[in-house]
């Protein structure tokens, strides 16, 4: 699953990028930065909400993690966690068992013995991404013009 997130850069903002290339770089790229730690702070609020992963010890919230990485020129945000568990939140899955003829486990105390289990979807990280994507447009371009505007920059 990826979103994309696409910024028309204003005839300032092409002038400056012309201008200051590396400068330009560093200033969208601490502005990304801001834009996906929102992204992130909001997946993580989102627990326990209708529809989305319930918390029971906190390891699949605390490891959602956001960053910008510079690949082929661009720079790219992304959320993401690295638990081994967090696809099956996200998009869901039908569990069956691989050797026996039945999964076996506990539900309050009691065995209980299924042919498969179905996990509905909870996405978290891509409506953290979607739902937010006018805020994270206005954090980055806040960030860009508070940066640009320097008088030792422009």
């Amino acid at each position: 699953m990826a979103l994309q997130v696409k910024f028309e850069l204003t005839e300032k903002s092409k002038r400056w990028l012309k201008k200051y290339p590396s400068d330009f770089e560093e200033a969208f790229y601490k502005a990304l930065k801001k834009g996906m730690w929102y992204a992130e702070r909001q997946a993580k609020a989102s627990f326990g909400s209708a529809g989305k992963p319930k918390v029971r010890t906190g390891h699949l919230r605390r490891s959602i993690k956001s960053d910008v990485d510079r690949k082929y020129g661009s720079l790219v945000g992304v959320l993401f966690s690295d638990v081994i568990y967090a696809a099956v939140q996200e998009e869901g899955a039908t569990i069956r068992p691989r050797v026996k003829d039945f999964l076996r486990f506990q539900v309050g105390g009691q065995f209980v013995y299924a042919r498969q289990v179905i996990i509905p979807a909870r996405p978290f990280l891509g409506p953290a991404l979607s739902d937010n994507l006018t805020k994270i447009h206005q954090i980055v371009r806040d960030s860009l013009v508070e940066q640009m505007n320097r008088p030792e920059v422009i």
